[in-house]
């Protein structure tokens, strides 16, 4: 057993190559795969082994690596494919997961505004209950506080998830739709 045991071919390519790691992760993961077995001269297609061989690359094959962004820019072009299309092609996946089953998502989100919720009441509480006669432990008040700042955080995320992002983002893809629109 050894460090790709839990790994993710699309991110230990990505730190090399990031738009090939992005490709590898959907649906024109065979031209991104192909890359890389071209660039360390390979013709493996398991993906535990195509890892191992790029942790035991070459400088001249990690320069290679490197170089396979470019290639696949020029073929993304010519089969007229978007950068941006893929990544609205990889949200648009995780928007059909969520139609599929979104229970998880409910509950994840109100366990952790209520647990945030709770361990600020909890910090407010003890903070007010402490009196003059009674020692606070910095560190713990410290520590406390960290926990309550990287909580509230997330607060925004959770809030985007399920009612969008801004008014301002609302605003500007409404105008980039009249353009396309307008430009038709």
């Amino acid at each position: 057993m050894g460090w790709f045991d839990d790994f993710d071919l699309g991110k230990t390519v990505s730190a090399i190559a990031p738009l090939a790691g992005k490709i590898i992760g959907g649906p024109y993961a065979a031209l991104a795969i192909s890359a890389v077995q071209l660039a360390l001269g390979s013709d493996e297609t398991e993906p535990e082994t195509l890892a191992k061989q790029i942790k035991d690359a070459t400088p001249e094959q990690l320069i290679a690596l490197r170089g396979i962004d470019n290639d696949l820019k020029v073929k993304l072009k010519d089969l007229d494919i978007k950068e941006q299309d893929l990544e609205y092609q990889d949200r648009a996946n995780a928007r059909e997961l969520f139609k599929q089953n979104s229970w998880p998502q409910i509950l994840l989100s109100a366990l952790f505004v209520l647990g945030y919720f709770i361990v600020t009441g909890l910090l407010a509480y003890y903070a007010v209950s402490f009196t003059d006669d009674q020692e606070v432990n910095p560190l713990l008040f410290g520590m406390l506080g960290t926990v309550i700042g990287v909580l509230t955080a997330a607060i925004p995320q959770i809030l985007n998830f399920w009612f969008g992002s801004s008014k301002g983002s609302q605003d500007k893809n409404q105008m980039i739709n009249q353009a396309k629109q307008g430009g038709r």
